[in-house]
């Protein structure tokens, strides 16, 4: 097998969509009868197992906090905001951020166990 360079084998795990995306995923987010258009981005791995990796357990407020945005782009909650969210609104959320970044939607650890 001939030797990849560096900088091909980033260019290659790039193109593969190995690295964070800096699009905007949109979103139609549902509460009651109102549909609120949302998106939600790509966490790069240390700041998503930074919020999530914690043995105490992760901050869900935190993790809303960091990835949902408003159609373009602009931030949406700080962590109070995410904090005072109802519980069933919250994990909505939460499961949206998840299947972004490539979980089932139902939550996972700092390894990626959902």
């Amino acid at each position: 097998m001939a030797k990849t360079s560096i900088n091909s084998a980033l260019a290659a795990l790039q193109a593969g969509g190995a690295c964070v995306n800096e699009q905007l995923n949109p979103v139609d987010f549902t509460i009651g009868d109102a549909v609120v258009p949302l998106a939600i981005i790509e966490l790069p791995d240390a700041e998503f197992r930074k919020i999530i990796g914690r043995k105490e357990g992760y901050d869900r407020a935190e993790l809303i906090a960091a990835a949902v945005r408003d159609p373009e782009g602009g931030i949406v909650f700080n962590k109070g905001t995410a904090g005072s969210l109802k519980p069933k609104v919250a994990r909505d959320l939460e499961q949206l951020v998840m299947k972004t970044n490539g979980f089932d939607g139902e939550g996972a650890d700092a390894e990626g166990n959902g």
